[in-house]
């Protein structure tokens, strides 16, 4: 009976051991998809931390149009979209809460297609906003906004304060409402 427990024992030994080991290969992998996520995220959107002077590009009527974030004083929203988007629409649900009662935060709608008409607000069911700007190529390099939908609140002098790519959920919704102020 000895040699059988030896036996047992020597398996689970060896099972243990693998087992650590798949675990440190799982760590490593998961680190590895980590960084590679934040990296991804800061290629699709300005990273948290950095600064937009300026967004640049035409308004609903083709005229160049340009909104300043540096001279700010307060938190301002800004929210890139494409009027073909399906994962646009999903976002309205979002966005339109966030919108409601916004307390006079700058709101900027930036059209990363070049395609927006002002019928496409009516059809997302809100006015036409004062601010929209169908983003420039330049813009949308400068700044990484290369991903619809994004939403994204910038600070006084135009610092990037959070930036959420993708449809957003309402713990997404909480966090943006907190940076820009309204009241929850």
């Amino acid at each position: 009976m000895k040699a059988s427990h030896s036996w047992v024992i020597a398996v689970l030994v060896v099972a243990c051991a693998s087992l650590a080991a798949a675990n440190l290969s799982l760590r490593h992998q998961v680190q590895r998809l980590t960084k590679k996520n934040g990296e991804l995220i800061a290629i699709q959107a300005p990273p948290v931390g950095s600064s937009v002077r300026a967004i640049v590009g035409y308004d609903l009527q083709d005229k160049p149009v340009r909104f300043e974030y540096s001279t700010s004083k307060d938190n301002s929203l800004f929210l890139l979209l494409s009027p073909t988007c399906e994962y646009c629409s999903t976002n309205w649900k979002y966005w339109r809460r966030l919108l409601a009662d916004t307390h006079g935060t700058q709101v900027v709608f930036g059209d990363a297609s070049g395609r927006i008409s002002p019928e496409y607000f009516s059809t997302v069911g809100i006015r036409v906003p004062d601010k929209v700007v169908k983003i420039s190529l330049e813009m949308k390099i400068a700044y990484n906004l290369t991903t619809v939908p994004t939403t994204i609140v910038f600070g006084p002098k135009g610092e990037v304060l959070g930036t959420w790519v993708g449809v957003l959920d309402d713990e997404s919704v909480a966090s943006v409402e907190r940076l820009i102020g309204k009241k929850q």
